[in-house]
This record gives C-alpha cells, sequence and structure tokens, in this order.
C-alpha cells in the first residue's frame, strides 16, 4: 500500500485496512508483501536522483548521510543511471560497508577536505547533483563542490542547525536548490498506474547503456570515425 493521501484521512495502524484501490499495488516479484511495504518510501525519495535531476552516464551525484537507507537506494540508482555515486559519512568507519553497496567513492568528511576531494574525483568539474538530508551549516561546502548549473535537493534537517542559503557558489554557479515533492508526486492521479514493461529505444539495453551508446555513436559521428573497442559494446 502506498499512502498517497492525506495523513489521518484513512486509518491504517492495524492488520487490516480499509484504503482507496489507487493505493494498492501488487508487490513486486520476488519480494513479500512485508518487504515490498518496507521500500517504498526510500526509493521514491531517492528517485528525484532520476525523475528531477536526470542524473546520467558522466554525471557525479554526492550522497550525504549515505548510510542510511535513503542514501543507499540513492547510491543504488546513481549507479543504475550510469551516473558516479559518490557517498559520504563522517569517518571512515563505514567506508567499506558503502562500497560493498556501491558506491564509487566514499568521502569520510571529519577526515578529509569535502570540496578538495570532490574536486580530484571530478577532475574538477564538481558534483552535478547533491542529494542532502543533514542540511545546516555545511550546506556552504557542498555549494562549493557543486558543478556549473548543479543541483542540490535538501530533503531533511539532520543537522539540527540553521541552513543558510549558500549565496556566491550559487550565484556564481547557477546552481539551483530544491525541495522533494514525494507526497505531491504520490498524490497525482494515475502516478502509479501499471505500465507494461517498455524498450524506448528499442535495444534491449538500461537507460545508463543506451545513453551511453548514444554518446558513443554521436563522438563517432563527429570525429568522422569509430571508436574502436567501445562501439562494438553497443550493438
Amino acid at each position: 500500500m502506498l499512502p498517497n493521501f492525506r495523513l489521518g484521512e484513512y486509518g491504517i495502524y492495524g492488520e487490516r485496512a480499509i484504503v482507496p484501490a489507487r493505493s494498492l499495488l501488487t508487490p513486486p516479484a520476488g519480494l513479500s508483501t512485508v518487504e515490498a511495504a518496507s521500500i517504498w518510501m526510500q526509493y521514491f525519495t531517492a528517485l528525484a536522483i532520476i525523475d528531477v535531476a536526470h542524473a546520467g552516464v558522466g554525471d557525479y551525484v554526492i550522497i550525504r548521510a549515505a548510510s542510511s537507507s535513503v542514501g543507499v537506494a540513492a547510491i543504488q540508482l546513481a549507479n543504475w543511471a550510469g551516473a558516479v555515486s559518490i557517498a559520504t559519512t563522517r569517518n571512515g568507519a563505514k567506508a567499506a560497508a558503502l562500497e560493498q553497496q556501491g558506491a564509487k567513492h566514499v568521502i569520510a568528511t571529519e577526515e578529509t577536505d569535502l570540496v578538495a576531494e570532490v574536486q580530484r574525483i571530478t577532475g574538477g568539474k564538481g558534483a552535478r547533483v547533491i542529494f542532502d538530508p543533514v542540511g545546516g551549516p555545511e550546506v556552504e561546502k557542498l555549494a562549493q563542490a557543486a558543478a556549473e548549473e548543479g543541483i542540490i535537493f535538501i530533503y531533511g534537517g539532520l543537522s539540527g542547525k540553521p541552513t543558510l542559503f549558500p549565496h556566491w557558489p550559487a550565484a556564481l554557479k547557477s546552481l539551483s536548490i530544491k525541495r522533494l515533492g514525494v507526497f505531491l508526486h504520490l498524490e497525482s492521479p494515475g502516478a502509479f498506474r501499471a505500465q507494461p514493461p517498455t524498450d524506448p529505444t528499442g535495444t534491449g539495453l538500461r537507460p545508463s547503456e543506451a545513453r551511453h551508446c548514444a554518446h558513443v555513436s554521436a563522438c563517432a559521428d563527429r570525429r568522422g570515425a569509430s571508436l574502436h573497442g567501445v562501439e562494438s559494446t553497443c550493438r
């Protein structure tokens, strides 16, 4: 069941509940009803990386508080889209676990200069997408680590401290700072109407793979030659 209705509109604290039919979904294959009910929030929150920021091949995504359930979902979705996930955590104790969950890079912010390390990882570009549930004074550093026209999602206030607008980095880089409208999306009519599986590229590839192949083909066209050893993977 998805809570795509206002809090308190229906009583659901119980083993059985009466809810709108539009709130019910069939559990994904391989998951029990309990497992399916336990994961929707993490992934619909992190889905902003895909649906709003359109992260893809060549993008770097900073995921703050990455060891949380939403953080792990964000790592998986960023990787699925073909982006490079950069997980942050306060110290290195969780680095191995985050790498096991798929993080391409892990930055321990109490042990390493965040901005300098992001610049090193991205070759000076910065991260185009930043996903932050913490807020607080460190948002200034996140803005400094962002790429030009980057997007910073602030979807929580775990720091408990005021989150000031990072004026100069935002102005100089044309940054966007966004909130997440998860419940607004959930309340959209037909937002989760079942759809048959589609393959819009006609290639049988994941979106990240299809974008990669399109990029390779475009480069080859511009250069007037094929990129040997790379284009063959796209056939």
